[in-house]
């Protein structure tokens, strides 16, 4: 049985294909990943501009053509933050639906935070109460949870697109902008810092942001190359400190410069390390882990279980 899900995520459209046995074993037959960028010059007004409209139903035309040559037998589409709040999300996804003849749904924030989580655990099994973070184009999700439970969990409109249209740093992020980004996160986040501080040490990164955290970890923090295959590794603190010092002293110029940093990543990536280190700071967190895993393999694993 093949398997076919489409992620259209705020910056980001994923394509995965997997091929189930009968005895749920996994075979990964295609992973495509599009900066669509459909947030682009919207997301802070609630709309998709015709630009990034266009962008996203082209993409979505070329997944649907890879759907149909790979024998699928079931599709799931969806999508996250931007076409949660966007105006004409409902002209987006008519389109979509009659330029591919796939239907595709919307997910609130609750349930891709219950999807990141099946998707981490898989990933990387929770030895004891950790936190799971996922930082996204147009939202951020944190979850509290061991193995077996999900203890709390939040989906905040605080995505690294977000962020740098929110805020619009500078080309060299000022020290003054960071406290101003920082104080914004107090206040957002100030339920989760009272309830948990000093209940959790270990950070799980879900995918996206943090892929380019573990890259750049090894190539330039001094950190560790995981082993070809790993679906989850340690980000050392050492290395993510001095990547965080890389990137907040560094223009867009040169990061597009940086080995390990993909190009769409460029403007998104200061604002995400951030928020980041924010966290790392008042959670005290001792550890942080990356989980190759997200939001649609979450949805995978979800169906398999379903099935």
């Amino acid at each position: 049985m093949r398997i076919a899900l489409i992620d259209c995520g705020t910056n980001t459209f994923h394509l995965l294909i997997a091929e189930i046995s009968e005895q749920n074993k996994i075979n990964y037959l295609t992973k495509e990943q599009v900066p669509v960028k459909l947030g682009e010059g919207g997301i802070t007004t609630g709309m998709i501009t015709d630009a990034a409209f266009d962008r996203g139903i082209q993409c979505l035309e070329n997944f649907a053509s890879i759907i149909r040559k790979s024998n699928v037998v079931t599709v799931q589409a969806f999508g996250t933050a931007i076409l949660r709040k966007a105006k004409n999300r409902d002209a987006f996804l008519q389109a979509a639906k009659e330029k591919t003849g796939i239907e595709f749904s919307v997910i609130e924030g609750s349930r891709e935070a219950e999807l990141i989580y099946i998707a981490v655990n898989h990933a990387t099994p929770l030895k004891g109460t950790e936190l799971i973070m996922d930082i996204g184009g147009g939202s951020t999700e944190l979850i509290v949870a061991d193995s077996t439970t999900i203890r709390w969990k939040k989906s905040y409109e605080a995505g690294a697109a977000l962020l740098r249209d929110k805020f619009n740093p500078s080309d060299r992020i000022t020290s003054d902008e960071i406290k101003e980004m920082e104080k914004w996160f107090a206040e957002i986040f100030s339920e989760f810092i009272i309830q948990w501080k000093g209940k959790i040490s270990v950070l799980n990164g879900s995918a996206g942001s943090f892929d380019t955290f573990l890259k750049l970890s090894w190539m330039h923090g001094g950190g560790s190359k995981p082993a070809e295959g790993s679906v989850s590794a340690e980000i050392p603190l050492h290395s993510f400190n001095h990547v965080y010092q890389q990137l907040i002293t560094s223009t867009r110029l040169e990061r597009l410069q940086m080995k390990g940093l993909p190009e769409f990543r460029a403007d998104m990536i200061v604002p995400a390390v951030v928020l980041l280190n924010f966290i790392l700071r008042e959670m005290d967190i001792k550890t942080i882990v990356w989980s190759a895993y997200s939001l649609k393999e979450g949805m995978l694993f979800n169906t398999i279980r379903n099935l």
